[in-house]
């Protein structure tokens, strides 16, 4: 399908022939679109399409901090942004990114916020209250002095996006920002962008999740080679060329009916399990060159949970409850109250070493974990580790196939921290798939992800967990989490409450 160029008024965003090369490969050429005040539209693509990376492009943090604009011109209200620099150009078009924890200069919420008010030059003896107005209109007081290091992924995102109503541009881009929200914040970030569109601004939000954008004036789709195929498209209804346009980019796919459920004996013994467990948020503080834990309320008071072999397991719960960090003490990272086993083994800090030599890991921002220069070579540590006896010829074969079959065939020399946040999270997964541990802990496996993908990485770890491998996930998308866990525990009230899909 051909891009069509909505026709503009003098003072919308207007973007016309960006050609932008990163690494020496062409991430858009030729791209023009506009946008009206007052218009919400949602940019979709397939993972590593390069939504946010126009995003980086439109808001100054490109070329800046790499790749080159060859050419092409972004204007915002008839005013010429690519001149500016970036304390100029955030009052005209700001973002809130994919990754929240990327975003922040500061220690804490209120520093980035007093932060934000330097840079627009306000007065500093009005700044601590403007802070305080601005965090309680925007529902975010509780996280004011609450260290960033310290915040869940939905609690980032609330984070940021406070930190983007106080610079109030005339041009929002939301990348992704119901990615970590449970659906009542989802509910409430819509109603905000809704507030915003009423307020005349201009609102480019990327996103591979449809279903919660039925709202928007018109939709953008960007194809895997950073080319625009459409700029305005009804998602109310949608015609059947765009939906097999959509179904074509891997935007638009049926989940096949429910898988089969693994049925557990009442004789076999759980491959993990926690006993009256109470678990205590908090953070690490240096004192005297000493770390203290300092807790601040109970996370989880005596509770319990069991995991069997061959089990997929979602843990759920709103934004800042705690998953993330049950996982980090399922790691030994935080402290607690009570017993885990894994099997005959039970953790004990002496010990730490072989537990964790039991378990697989997916952090929430996957380029935590990555060691090394390139996607091939972060695949080969662990087929080194699992398969010592294949050749370099078998080796390659292997890893060769893994990239292809998750996309990333054409990114095995790459480093995994120049990937999209996308494709950050499947290589992350495909390295913890050749390990083949006991107990895999998967944060939000699907973030980030076009339909396509989340299916595939989906049918990955349920392959699996087929072959014996115990899997506890965390997810938002309630769909996707009643087609694939047999069964999962929601985290509400201090407790651990056992859920059934069935």
């Amino acid at each position: 399908m051909v891009s069509v160029m909505k026709k503009i008024n003098n003072h919308g965003l207007v973007v016309e022939q960006l050609e932008f090369y990163l690494e020496n490969s062409v991430q858009f050429s030729n791209m023009s679109f506009s946008i009206n005040p007052g218009e919400i539209v949602l940019l979709a693509g397939a993972s590593g399409s390069g939504k946010s990376t126009l995003a980086g492009v439109l808001t100054g943090y490109y070329p800046e901090n790499g790749g080159t604009l060859n050419s092409g011109t972004i204007s915002v209200s008839g005013q010429d942004i690519l001149s500016m620099d970036n304390q100029e150009s955030m009052e005209y078009i700001s973002a809130s990114f994919q990754n929240a924890r990327l975003a922040f200069a500061m220690e804490n919420l209120y520093q980035e916020l007093i932060f934000c008010l330097e840079n627009k030059g306000f007065d500093p003896s009005l700044m601590d209250e403007m802070v305080k107005e601005h965090a309680n209109k925007t529902g975010v007081t509780e996280l004011l002095e609450r260290s960033f290091d310290a915040m869940s992924g939905g609690e980032l995102q609330r984070a940021n996006f406070s930190c983007l109503e106080i610079i109030d541009p005339l041009v929002y881009i939301l990348d992704e920002p119901f990615s970590n929200l449970d659906d009542q914040k989802a509910n409430e970030l819509q109603e905000t962008i809704l507030e915003l569109k009423k307020q005349n601004k201009i609102i480019l939000v990327i996103d591979h999740r449809l279903d919660r954008w039925q709202f928007v004036d018109r939709m953008m789709v960007l194809s895997r080679v950073g080319q625009l195929l459409d700029t305005n498209i009804s998602l109310d209804p949608l015609s059947t060329n765009d939906q097999s346009l959509l179904e074509q980019e891997g935007l638009l796919l049926e989940l096949e009916k429910p898988l089969q459920r693994a049925e557990v004996s009442n004789n076999l013994e759980p491959i993990f399990q926690i006993e009256n467990i109470t678990i205590k948020l908090g953070e690490y503080k240096t004192k005297w060159l000493k770390k203290m834990w300092h807790p601040y309320r109970i996370l989880l008071k005596n509770c319990n949970m069991k995991i069997y072999p061959g089990e997929l397991i979602a843990l759920q719960g709103k934004s800042g409850s705690g998953k993330s960090t049950i996982f980090q003490t399922i790691l030994g990272e935080y402290p607690f109250d009570g017993t885990m086993h894994m099997k005959d083994l039970k953790f004990d800090s002496k010990n730490r070493k072989d537990w964790l030599s039991q378990i697989g890991v997916v952090f929430q921002d996957p380029s935590l974990q990555f060691l090394t220069t390139s996607c091939f070579e972060e695949l080969n540590i662990g087929v080194q580790a699992v398969y010592p006896e294949k050749n370099e010829e078998e080796t390659t074969k292997l890893i060769t196939n893994l990239l292809k079959r998750h996309n990333l065939e054409d990114q095995a020399s790459t480093s995994p921290w120049l990937l999209s946040q996308g494709q950050q999270r499947r290589l992350a997964v495909l390295c913890m798939l050749i390990k083949g541990q006991r107990l895999l802990l998967v944060d939000e496996p699907t973030y980030g992800q076009d339909k396509q993908n989340a299916l595939e990485i989906m049918n990955n770890l349920n392959e699996l967990r087929q072959n014996g491998t115990s899997i506890i996930f965390t997810s938002h998308d309630q769909e996707l989490v009643k087609h694939y866990a047999d069964r999962g525990y929601l985290l509400e009230n201090q407790e651990l409450i056992e859920v059934s899909y069935d």
